[in-house]
């Protein structure tokens, strides 16, 4: 697996908030803001609205999107999580990361939406 450089990863560790871009089937392009934690050196997002959330359903289909943090963008692809021991330590990382508000917390962890985990690589 490649691993995003030094300094990107360092960014998504320090920033509570990110955009992520996504592009739709008819390809319109959708920014929103979404949490992004880092584990080791590997990126992951999380769908607070689970299967429902739009970007994460075109995140999904494509398998491929950016992070704008700022003026920057940073291109990447996006894998499903399905291990149950990774998709652990995202929640624990998420709950370490994001102390308050704790009803945000809390809908991040929920088992409802564990299955929209997916692992960021560089695109």
């Amino acid at each position: 697996m490649t691993v995003f450089p030094a300094i990107v990863l360092e960014a998504f560790r320090a920033k509570h908030e990110v955009e992520v871009e996504t592009t739709s089937v008819a390809g319109e392009v959708h920014r929103v803001i979404i949490w992004i934690v880092v584990t080791g050196d590997v990126p992951y997002v999380r769908s607070v609205r689970g299967a429902k959330g739009r970007w994460f359903r075109e995140l999904m289909r494509r398998g491929d999107g950016a992070i704008h943090i700022g003026p920057r963008r940073i291109p990447m692809r996006a894998k499903r999580v399905t291990d149950p021991a990774e998709n652990a330590r995202v929640s624990e990382a998420i709950e370490q990361k994001y102390v308050q508000p704790v009803e945000s917390v809390r809908a991040m962890v929920r088992d409802e939406v564990l299955a929209t985990t997916a692992r960021l690589e560089p695109a």
